[in-house]
């Protein structure tokens, strides 16, 4: 799972309400300071009878970075986010 400060992404439409939190698209991401190093995720690098090992801070910058870059697909909102009370 990645992180991000409230601050760095901007909420759009609702797209759903629920009994303990609404969904909102992510209509944009803006990233403002760095979490430290950044190299691939060792899930892309391995085959699928490898145990995966936990996410170190290097994996969450790139994909915190990749999900800056890519929250648009083919002109629509590609994340969304849960917003509870």
């Amino acid at each position: 799972m990645c992180c991000f400060q409230f601050e760095e992404l901007r909420v759009s439409a609702l797209l759903g309400k629920g009994g303990f939190c609404d969904v909102f698209e992510i209509g944009e991401v803006r990233l403002k300071d760095s979490c430290g190093p950044k190299h691939k995720p060792n899930f892309l690098n391995t085959s699928s009878n490898e145990t995966l090992e936990e996410p170190n801070e290097g994996e969450f910058e790139w994909t915190r970075e990749m999900m800056a870059e890519n929250y648009i697909r083919k002109g629509s909102a590609r994340f969304a986010i849960k917003v509870g009370p």
